[in-house]
């Protein structure tokens, strides 16, 4: 893979829809947080719209801290339950999706990972509308559980820059790799409060669907399959031999 694809197409890989995927995440967490307090008072603890609006309008007050106070708990559990939903399943498939993907591609699981993310940012934009019980939003993770959302993309990306990196440039390129997670994170922070605070929950959602949405077709359009590659190339290998074998052969018995 090495000589088919230029030293600067290495960085223009995984690594562009990597950090997409990253802004998002980071630009929803925080957002993500706020919508389950908010839901939280208004819903579970069933106060006036008025009371639950302080939290954002003027979140260090006391009233704010008192209602703060008595949505943490419930929030706390929600959150658990989705850490629980994002961690148990996607770590059982990895132990059979890597090996899976030595043999089948790398792409197949990279594609999962995003699709996976993709759907539940969609779903969490349409949800963020409903006045619903905070609980329910933990069906938007249910992708995630099914496909290995990042947990799979990460396996799969890092054996993507194993295969196309030799042994000497491999800890160049994966400290690049770190250095753009750091970077995504960082911009999704400064985004995501001022999309917020502009627009509201449904729009950081939605841009957040649109980052992965791009992610997974810049992955589908631009991203060639390392493992097929080398699989078609062991196959013409093996072709070419066998055309001159029996072109030898020929000759010989002439």
């Amino acid at each position: 893979m090495d000589r088919i694809l230029q030293k600067w197409r290495r960085y223009l890989l995984v690594q562009p829809p990597l950090i997409l995927l990253l802004i998002s995440l980071s630009m929803s967490g925080t957002v993500f947080t706020d919508l389950l307090i908010y839901r939280t008072c208004l819903v579970t603890l069933k106060l006036n719209e008025t009371e639950c609006l302080i939290l954002h309008n003027n979140s260090t007050s006391k009233e704010a801290l008192k209602i703060n106070c008595l949505a943490q708990p419930y929030v706390a559990n929600i959150l658990m339950g989705k850490s629980f939903i994002e961690s148990i399943i996607p770590s059982f498939l990895m132990l059979f999706l890597g090996p899976w993907s030595d043999k089948y591609g790398r792409k197949p699981l990279m594609l999962s990972g995003y699709i996976s993310v993709s759907l539940t940012y969609i779903l969490l934009s349409v949800m963020a509308n409903w006045d619903i019980v905070p609980w329910y939003f933990l069906i938007a993770y249910i992708p995630v559980a099914l496909f290995g959302g990042l947990s799979v993309l990460l396996l799969a990306s890092t054996c993507y820059i194993t295969d196309i990196i030799d042994d000497k440039e491999r800890a160049w390129h994966f400290a690049f790799l770190q250095a753009l997670i750091s970077l995504g994170l960082l911009i999704g922070l400064l985004s995501g409060s001022a999309i917020f605070g502009a627009c509201g929950y449904t729009a950081v959602f939605s841009v957040a669907t649109v980052l992965c949405i791009l992610a997974t077709l810049y992955i589908l359009l631009f991203v060639p399959e390392t493992v097929q590659n080398q699989t078609s190339r062991m196959n013409i290998s093996n072709l070419i031999s066998y055309q001159e074998d029996t072109s030898t052969n020929v000759l010989t018995q002439k």
